[in-house]
């Protein structure tokens, strides 16, 4: 699995500590960072560094691409899944509610609830698929809001884990200037701060 951060410029910057706990989480590849210098908008520039990494490393088949204002969950790596040419899985996203599901682990949700989704582990074929489609194309945001729309069109599955694997350390939005992530539900609800194959998730952390 290859791994990639998406950054732009914001204050305070976040890059440095979610570089560190991406390797913390057992991150062995990468992460490759790309940097939008002239902050061209979250959505091009996500699409500009799946490309890039499609081209960089053709013989890998996994990718995770996140956002700069993550945490991970320690030993998120060794517990991530295989996504298969017709699931995409997010180990963050702010939709579903702690305790939602009644367990602990990943659950197939429906496209329109992935809002917020800003880490998302996808197969080679399918962003090859997404790129063809097209959408969006001279939108700046909505990453989300495309892979929504991918998901519904080419009926691809897209998975959550509960409770959420990754936290958005971000607290003011870079798409909406000067508004707070949690206005705009950018923050998890529950946090798993440890991950494991064997004994599941441990020290929860709850929104506030």
């Amino acid at each position: 699995m290859q791994t990639a951060i998406i950054t732009t410029v914001r204050f305070p910057r976040t890059l440095e500590n979610t570089l560190t706990s991406i390797r913390d989480a057992g991150c062995e590849k990468g992460p490759v960072v790309f940097e939008d210098m002239i902050q061209d908008g979250c959505y091009r520039h996500w699409k500009f560094a799946v490309a890039q990494m499609l081209q960089a490393f053709p013989d890998e088949s996994q990718f995770l691409i996140c956002e700069d204002d993550c945490e991970f969950s320690s030993g998120l790596f060794a517990y991530l899944p295989a996504a298969g040419e017709g699931d995409i899985y997010s180990p963050y996203c702010a939709a579903p509610n702690p305790g939602e599901f009644g367990f602990c682990g990943w659950v197939k949700i429906h496209p329109r609830r992935l809002y917020g989704a800003l880490c998302l582990l996808m197969h080679r074929k399918t962003i090859e698929r997404f790129l063809r489609c097209n959408l969006m194309k001279d939108s700046p945001n909505g990453t989300d809001v495309a892979i929504r729309k991918f998901c519904m069109q080419e009926q691809v599955a897209f998975h959550v884990h509960s409770p959420s694997l990754v936290k958005h350390t971000g607290e003011v939005s870079v798409v909406n200037k000067g508004v707070s992530c949690n206005e705009h539900f950018r923050q998890c609800q529950a946090f798993a701060g440890e991950i494991s194959v064997d004994k599941g998730a441990k020290s929860i952390w709850h929104r506030s």
